[in-house]
């Protein structure tokens, strides 16, 4: 264990012994403490504290930019091996001898299926683990590279499928871990562009996988160097991870946990007016953010997966020209990741950014359903559409943040809905594909996109009530009144401007129910009558 570190006013008091001053304290060290402790409020000393706390903060961001830096690697490789199924899917119809794309297809589901269990599988083990983050997180990179590395041997369908399972519970792990390990290592407020440029390169992995495909494939199906090269990646973060220090989690667990009305202070009244609407819309939050997220990732694995057949198929073009417009789209949204990054770090409103995505994402989609065949459009529609699509991951999870701390629980649901979005609209636009043919992709994506921005609207609804009714409990945190109140806002009397006593300054919409009843946590009498909560009351 390594040796506690001295707090910075001793450091001063031992600099000014050592310079020999307070030479009469000697018998007294507390004198000396004391007097260190009182020159740090003036100028001289407080300049002496911060430059010697300076040294210690420089040190400790290069470390926060060592471990960064790792995490940034683990999601190039990441997005490496999500890109690479698509551009080999023609290939693996001919090595496992399978009889037609759709058929092939469900190694995206089984991927899928492993990657769900790996998330939850994560988020347990991050919270059971929460100062061994980076080992959880080496160890699936490490798995990830084994099954890599296995792929172009994989000899008939069972096989490749089995092996997509044992990535994908690999890269749920990896998903989940590396956003909570993030966030615990910057964290709230801080972490934003992190994130992004986290995100920026996943998409550069995404962009960099085809390109290495074209390299190994040529004009053949031959793609056992690019695979290696991949693995490669992965065992190299899993390496890194292996030797750096671990953020700890633990902070952001305990501060999703919600507090136990019972521990709060006196009265039988009051404790069962600490109200749980605060929680319930928090917990409303993470559940739109997973269905958010299924959309997203969904839609993004369905075209990056197909867009090449398609390419090939449909508008005829080569397979070395296809697999230039699927490296074109996962390039694009590494391209929109990094501009994501810059504006966030200039603090361009969340909220724009993520209206034109989605909206970009529509209307370029919709470019493709009205000129399928034109190689033009093919091109243009798919670059908007991967710039578009590029920010919207990092913002549902810092937009979850702002809800409530990311735990791993929390990272688990939201990566479960990712995961279940990855498992079925792949699966439902493969079998489109192989039963309507190639002309449904466009119009598959265009109706998810209409439907994401559904749930786009919802979730921003939820989050917009959610810190509203912070705002408000914070405002109340000096509520020393009764409860009475908070049936009134309930029953909807005050008028329309709210009801009186304490929350009378707050109106309905801004979710004063939730508020008033976390507020009002001060011991009064035991007369539940008071709280409208007596004899019918049954909380806990």
């Amino acid at each position: 264990m390594a040796p506690r570190r001295e707090p910075a006013y001793l450091q001063v008091a031992r600099a000014n012994d050592d310079a020999g001053e307070w030479e009469d304290d000697k018998e007294d060290p507390g004198a000396s403490i004391l007097e260190a402790t009182q020159a740090c409020t003036t100028p001289t000393g407080a300049q002496a504290l911060t430059e010697a706390a300076m040294p210690m903060e420089m040190a400790a961001q290069k470390a926060r930019h060592r471990v960064s830096a790792a995490y940034f690697l683990a999601f190039f490789g990441l997005g490496m091996i999500i890109a690479s199924p698509g551009p080999c899917l023609l290939a693996m119809v001919e090595q496992t001898q399978s009889k037609n794309v759709a058929q092939v297809s469900v190694i995206f589901v089984a991927r899928a299926a492993g990657y769900l269990a790996g998330s939850v599988l994560g988020g347990v083990t991050l919270d059971a683990l929460p100062t061994r983050g980076n080992l959880v997180l080496a160890l699936a990179l490490l798995a990830a590279a084994a099954g890599t590395a296995s792929i172009s041997r994989a000899s008939s369908l069972s096989v490749l499928s089995s092996l997509m399972v044992m990535i994908g519970l690999a890269m749920g792990v990896t998903d989940t871990a590396a956003n909570v390990l993030m966030i615990a290592l910057h964290g709230k407020g801080v972490v934003d562009p992190y994130m992004h440029a986290q995100h920026f390169f996943f998409g550069l992995g995404a962009f960099s996988s085809p390109l290495a495909l074209l390299w190994a494939m040529g004009d053949t199906y031959h793609y056992s160097g690019a695979m290696w090269a991949f693995a490669a990646v992965l065992a190299t973060g899993g390496a890194m991870l292996l030797v750096l220090p671990s953020p700890n989690t633990g902070g952001a667990a305990a501060g999703a946990a919600q507090p136990n009305p019972e521990t709060q202070t006196g009265g039988g009244g009051a404790v069962r007016c600490v109200g749980m609407a605060l929680a319930r819309r928090e917990w409303f939050v993470v559940g739109a953010t997973a269905m958010f997220l299924a959309q997203y990732v969904g839609i993004e694995v369905a075209f990056g997966g197909f867009i090449y057949t398609y390419s090939v198929q449909y508008t005829g073009l080569a397979q070395g020209l296809s697999k230039l417009v699927t490296s074109c789209y996962w390039g694009s949204i590494a391209a929109g990741r990094l501009l994501s990054t810059v504006l966030s770090a200039y603090k361009v409103s969340p909220k724009a950014i993520i209206e034109a995505s989605v909206t970009g994402a529509t209307l370029s989609s919709l470019l493709l359903c009205m000129a399928p065949a034109s190689p033009a459009a093919l091109w243009i529609s798919t670059c908007l559409f991967g710039l578009s699509l590029a920010p919207i991951f990092a913002w549902a999870m810092n937009n979850a943040e702002v809800a409530m701390p990311i735990s791993g629980r929390v990272a688990t649901i939201l990566i479960i809905g990712a995961s279940a979005g990855e498992m079925a609209l792949p699966a439902l636009a493969g079998g489109l594909f192989a039963h309507v043919g190639p002309l449904s992709l466009p119009w598959f994506i265009l109706v998810s996109c209409m439907a994401q921005c559904v749930c786009y609207h919802f979730l921003a609804g939820q989050t917009t009530e959610a810190v509203a009714e912070a705002v408000a409990v914070g405002d109340l945190q000096g509520c020393q009144g009764d409860c009475a109140s908070f049936d009134e806002v309930e029953e909807g009397q005050g008028g329309g401007g709210g009801a009186a006593g304490p929350c009378g300054d707050y109106p309905r919409g801004l979710g004063v129910p939730g508020a008033c009843a976390r507020a009002c946590t001060a011991p009064v009498a035991d007369d539940e009558d008071a709280t409208g909560m007596g004899n019918g009351g049954g909380g806990s």
